[in-house]
C-alpha cells in the first residue's frame, strides 16, 4: 500500500561511465549489446559508412538537422521547442571548439545519410549531446543491431583514441516516464546514473533542483515509471526503482531491466500495482 506522501527527487539523472584502462568498448559493454555491435560490424560495414568531423553551423545544418527533424521531431511524444534546440545547439558550437558529428551513410551514396550523434571531447572527457538514427533502415536490411547501437561503438573508439578516461552520456528528465528504453540503452552502454546536486564534480548546477513526486499520483497516470535514489557519496545512485501496472503486458522489458541492473551492480526495488 502506498500513502500520499510526496518524495524528494532529483530532477535531473545525469549519466556517467569510465573508459580509464579500457582498450576495447566490449569490456564496458552489457555482454550481449557487445557481442550484438561484434556481430553484425561487417553487414553495417557493408551497407553503411561513416565520418566523424569537427562540427560547425554549415555542417549541422546540412548533415544533422536533417536526421534530426526526420527521425526525432517527426515522433508523436516529441515535446521540445525545435527553434530552440537548433539554437542550442549552434550557441554550443560556437562557443566552443571540441564538438563533432558522427554521421552515418550510405555505403553508396554519401548523400543518402541515415542519421548522426553530436559530442564533444573535452578535459579527458567525451560526452554524448544529441543523436538521430533511421531505425528502420537496418530492419530492412535484416540488420539486428540498429545504428546508434553502432554510433556508441564508434563514438567510444573515437574516445579511447583521444585518451578519454570518462563518458557523460547526458542528462534525462527524472523520473522516467514514457522513455523507459532511455534509461535501459545507457545502462547497456555501460553508463551508471548520476547525481549532479550530490556531486562536487558538478559546478554549474542552475538547470538542477531536487522536486517534490506524488507516488500515488504517478501510479493513477502512468503505467510505468522508474526513479533513482540512494546516492553514495561521489553521486552514484546505489538503487533504482521500477513501477508498472499489473495490466502493462511487456514483462520481457522488465525481465531485460532485472538482468541489466543486476550486471551494473545496482539494487533494484520493482512495485506492480492495479
Amino acid at each position: 500500500m502506498i500513502n500520499d506522501e510526496n518524495i524528494l527527487l532529483d530532477n535531473k539523472i545525469i549519466w556517467r561511465g569510465t573508459l580509464r584502462n579500457v582498450k576495447n568498448v566490449s569490456e564496458i559493454f552489457y555482454p550481449s549489446f557487445a557481442k550484438r555491435i561484434d556481430k553484425y560490424q561487417t553487414k553495417l560495414q557493408s551497407f553503411f559508412d561513416f565520418q566523424i568531423v569537427k562540427a560547425d553551423r554549415e555542417i549541422l545544418e546540412n548533415l544533422f538537422f536533417p536526421s534530426y527533424e526526420s527521425y526525432i521531431v517527426s515522433k508523436n511524444n516529441y515535446h521540445l521547442n525545435k527553434t530552440e534546440t537548433y539554437q542550442t545547439i549552434l550557441k554550443n558550437i560556437q562557443d566552443r571548439n571540441d564538438y563533432y558529428l558522427l554521421s552515418i551513410f550510405d555505403k553508396h551514396d554519401k548523400n543518402k545519410i541515415y542519421g548522426g550523434t553530436i559530442f564533444f571531447v573535452r578535459d579527458g572527457k567525451v560526452g554524448f549531446c544529441y543523436k538521430a538514427y533511421n531505425h528502420q533502415i537496418t530492419k530492412d536490411f535484416k540488420i539486428n543491431c540498429s545504428l546508434d547501437y553502432w554510433a556508441e561503438k564508434l563514438v567510444f573508439d573515437f574516445g579511447i583514441k583521444n585518451n578519454c578516461q570518462f563518458i557523460s552520456h547526458g542528462k534525462d528528465a527524472h523520473p522516467y516516464i514514457d522513455n523507459p528504453g532511455l534509461c535501459l540503452f545507457k545502462l547497456r552502454a555501460g553508463c551508471k546514473p548520476f547525481s549532479g546536486l550530490i556531486s562536487k564534480e558538478i559546478k554549474n548546477k542552475s538547470k538542477l533542483a531536487f522536486q517534490e513526486v506524488n507516488l500515488k499520483k504517478l501510479m493513477q497516470e502512468n503505467n510505468l515509471f522508474i526513479y533513482f535514489t540512494e546516492p553514495d557519496s561521489l553521486g552514484f545512485f546505489q538503487k533504482i526503482n521500477i513501477y508498472y501496472r499489473d495490466n502493462f503486458g511487456n514483462n520481457a522489458l522488465i525481465n531485460e531491466f532485472k538482468k541489466i541492473i543486476e550486471w551494473a551492480k545496482i539494487i533494484y526495488n520493482i512495485n506492480l500495482y492495479s
